[in-house]
């Protein structure tokens, strides 16, 4: 699946590791005509780029099918989502536009429990990796990275 204006380059460092999160977008299988709603699809998924393993893991937990919004990382391990659409555009034309679930256009995502909330949490803990993410880890493929060297947390030339 393509997915087409999600939010993005969102990176955390825990420990050696970076995380990259994207969430939301539309997948448009009809690119001739981004105007037909039966081929447009919003999307709701949060995926993770781990790096170095160059991983991609999609989350358990979902968010409210948005797209064109914005993404940034506040605080210790959050992310906050504002604005964007959660519907094909056209349904805001009619009489009975969609009702977005979050108030003001906010969504706080705890970027380690992959777990969303209304709310900013200021006394959050520090970022660590999300479990699916520690798990790969965990299971020895840092191992068989071949530009990381192993218990030292640094890279080296391939």
């Amino acid at each position: 699946m393509l997915q087409q204006f999600p939010c993005s380059s969102v990176l955390v460092k825990a420990n050696c590791h970076v995380s990259r999160f994207i969430y939301g977008g539309y997948d448009n299988t009809d690119y001739s005509n981004i105007n037909t709603p039966s081929d447009f699809t919003v999307l709701g998924d949060i995926w993770v780029l781990s790096l170095p393993g160059f991983k991609w893991f999609q989350a358990t937990v979902e968010g409210p099918p948005r797209w064109v919004h914005a993404c940034a990382v506040v605080g210790n391990r959050q992310m906050i989502s504002v604005g964007g659409v959660s519907a094909y555009a056209n349904a805001w034309t009619t009489n009975n536009p969609p009702v977005d679930p979050w108030a003001q256009g906010l969504g706080v995502l705890d970027l380690s429990l992959l777990s969303w909330s209304a709310q900013y949490d200021p006394t959050a803990a520090a970022y660590t990796s999300p479990d699916m993410v520690q798990a790969f880890y965990n299971d020895g493929f840092v191992d068989h990275i071949p530009f990381f060297v192993s218990n030292t947390d640094h890279f080296k030339a391939v």
